[in-house]
């Protein structure tokens, strides 16, 4: 497992690993997630889970044995095709542990195609490849071919 230090950027919108990209691609920042108020700024949200939770950097097991209330309790009750955010990053997150060689870590996935990274994200209701291309984008996948 890599360590923190390994993944450490002072971007903290990239460069961290799995479980950072997709905590960030299911909450889709962009510009205009940035508000005023820090409890509706996703921005601010994203930093306190990264200060609060470190170990979910890189880590998909990690965020999946953390579960799905302190992410609720930390990044709100956003919700998108009926069902809060929180719910899909733990969907999606066991998916990919549940494929075949398991998705744990960003070089897990890189390890994939394109085509299987993109079944199992959006085989969880409310993920599409909108949020999809952000996750590879967040992983530094973009580029991801077969």
């Amino acid at each position: 497992m890599a360590t923190e230090s390994q993944h450490s950027t002072t971007d903290r919108s990239s460069g961290e690993g799995i479980g950072f990209a997709l905590l960030e691609a299911v909450f889709a920042t962009t510009p205009a997630d940035r508000a005023s108020d820090a409890d509706t700024d996703v921005v601010h949200r994203l930093e306190t889970f990264h200060e609060t939770y470190p170990n979910v950097g890189d880590d998909l097991q990690a965020l999946i044995n953390l579960g799905e209330a302190p992410v609720r309790e930390v990044m709100g009750e956003d919700q998108m095709a009926g069902r809060l955010k929180s719910e899909a990053l733990m969907d999606v997150a066991m998916t990919f542990a549940n494929l075949d060689p398991r998705v744990s870590t960003a070089a897990d996935a890189a390890a994939h195609s394109r085509e299987e990274l993109e079944a199992a994200y959006t085989a969880v209701p409310g993920l599409g490849a909108g949020t999809f291309e952000q996750f590879l984008s967040r992983l530094g996948l973009t580029d991801a071919e077969d």
